[in-house]
């Protein structure tokens, strides 16, 4: 027990299978591995400010408050260092603080038919179908999700009476169409308008579930080679080479051999049933003051404290909310217009359970994302110990500027280090220590990246832990036992203060408190109070 001098309760022991270890309160210390690749890399990226990814447009408005919360998915187009957040947002009455999150996503179970490869610009009159004339586009899927149905621009020639128009889908070899023909569809001639080109759509019943990365071909001919040169359907195409899945294809022969235009392709869309995705767990969190919000609906920068990385095509939801407010004191979320998906990729959602559950909107909510391109030079993983502080690291890279200057990032778990730069045109010895803190344990990614338009010699990474929590619990360490040993000060007027009993002042840097060999304290509890300190423990499981 504690006695009246104040001391903690010591135990005498004989034998005492224990594992010493140290605790180097707000320390960084390596840990025993160092990562080295010297393999010679160049990279270009743009180093300025730029929107990577814009989504949505602007129609009605989604209510936040309270319980209910609104999120849009987001898909950068390239490996991405993540500033800012720009919501299509107004301010209603008084509402409490915007709180903006960042989750990453997992499938809903809900299906939605989206628009998932297409080719729109369709300024050209492109094939007149008849008799043995027939055309076509090939195209490329990217997911093995059924498609239900096409849509092809195209207009019957004015007052003509051509036989109804046959839609398929073809199996292709060498970039052509077999005649394996693998879902098709008739449409009346008289759905198809005479005054002016429009998108019409081919339904397949049931839906064709293609290959994932397997090219297609959209066929379209008069149903019995039907019609002639003045009862006819025109085609539209973007005179040029604008989609890179696939091309416009032609034949004079009812399809026994086909013309390829490398150069061109016509106006397509092929619809996809996709699973939409909805928020899972939260990797970012920060709380906007709602003075900084506009009483104007508008795009609003939401900068974030602290920088993220987002790999190419990575997929993450934007979820905003406040915690509290009503009808009257909220935010309004801006949609694309009804009907109107613009990023069909993607998906928006909603919550009014606090995000217990998540529903999909039809559209999407109207945000920009903007940042700066990351070039990944050298990545690799590392299983990090449990310990009592955060898991960091240290980079070394070898580079220099062609042009301009580079900046070299350290980027653990998503954490992004400040930027270390150089416009030296001759190698280059450049070093990031500790800027990435990141809480988790276990296997963590770590990534050096780099933009501006520079080489780079080898990259090498050391995983070390700073040791910045405080206090400390026996199993901060994974055991369930600790025992103190001795405690140094690293710093002059150190307050050590053990199981909330026990105060230890070491008065100078480098002062020593130590416990007799043959008497070990019990910790419970271990927290500087004042100064740095180094403290020897020995631990039991």
């Amino acid at each position: 027990m504690e006695g009246e001098l104040g001391m903690t309760e010591q135990i005498i022991y004989t034998e005492l299978e224990a594992i010493a270890l140290r605790w180097p309160y707000n320390q960084t210390e390596p840990l025993d591995a160092q990562i080295v690749d010297n393999t010679a890399k160049s990279f270009n990226a743009s180093t300025s400010l730029q929107t990577l990814e814009s989504v949505g447009g602007t129609g009605a408005v989604q209510q936040v408050y309270g319980s209910n919360k609104a999120g849009q998915l987001i898909q950068p187009s390239k490996n991405s260092r993540i500033t800012i957040i720009s919501p299509y947002i107004a301010k209603v009455g008084a509402p409490p603080d915007l709180t903006l999150e960042i989750y990453t996503a997992k499938l809903s179970g809900v299906r939605k038919t989206v628009k998932a490869e297409y080719q729109e610009n369709t300024g050209y009159f492109s094939t007149s179908i008849y008799g043995l004339n027939w055309a076509g586009q090939t195209f490329t899927v990217a997911t093995n999700d059924p498609i239900p149905k096409i849509s092809c621009y195209i207009r019957r020639e004015y007052l003509s009476n051509p036989s109804d128009l046959v839609v398929e889908i073809r199996e292709t070899s060498n970039g052509v169409p077999t005649s394996n023909i693998l879902a098709s569809t008739t449409i009346p001639a008289s759905s198809v308008p005479d005054n002016a080109h429009a998108w019409v759509d081919a339904t397949f019943s049931p839906a064709f579930t293609p290959t994932a990365n397997t090219m297609y071909a959209i066929v379209l001919h008069q149903l019995n080679n039907g019609g002639d040169s003045n009862n006819n359907y025109w085609t539209a195409r973007a005179g040029s080479d604008a989609y890179a899945g696939g091309t416009r294809i032609y034949s004079t022969d009812g399809g026994s051999s086909w013309t390829v235009v490398n150069t061109d392709d016509e106006g397509f869309r092929v619809y996809q049933d996709k699973e939409l995705l909805i928020p899972d767990k939260q990797i970012y969190t920060e709380n906007i003051p709602a003075s900084s919000i506009s009483s104007t609906a508008g795009l609003q920068n939401l900068t974030l404290s602290k920088d993220i990385f987002l790999r190419q095509n990575e997929q993450v939801f934007i979820v905003l909310s406040a915690k509290d407010g009503d009808a009257n004191n909220r935010y309004d979320l801006y949609l694309d217009p009804a009907g109107n998906d613009t990023n069909p990729s993607l998906n928006s959602v909603y919550t009014t359970d606090g995000g217990s559950s998540w529903t999909p909107n039809t559209e999407d909510h109207r945000v920009d994302v903007s940042g700066y391109e990351l070039v990944i030079l050298y990545q690799g993983t590392y299983n990090y110990p449990k310990a009592p502080g955060s898991a960091t690291g240290s980079a070394e890279v070898s580079a220099y500027a062609n042009t301009g200057s580079i900046n070299i990032y350290l980027i653990i778990d998503k954490s992004l280090s400040t930027p270390v730069s150089t416009s030296n045109t001759t190698p280059t010895i450049l070093t990031i220590n500790d800027d990435p803190l990141v809480d988790n344990y276990g296997s963590l990614e770590w990534i050096i990246a780099a933009n501006g338009d520079g080489q780079a010699d080898y990259g090498k990474f050391q995983p070390r832990i700073k040791y910045d929590k405080n206090p400390v619990y026996p199993r901060d360490f994974g055991f369930s036992e600790l025992y103190l040993l001795q405690v140094k000060a690293e710093q002059a007027g150190t307050l050590v203060r053990l199981n909330d009993k026990t105060s230890i002042y070491l008065a100078n840097a480098g002062d020593l408190y130590q416990v007799s060999e043959a008497f070990r304290t019990p910790v419970k509890k271990l927290q500087v109070v004042d100064g740095q300190a180094t403290c020897d423990l020995l631990g039991v499981e």
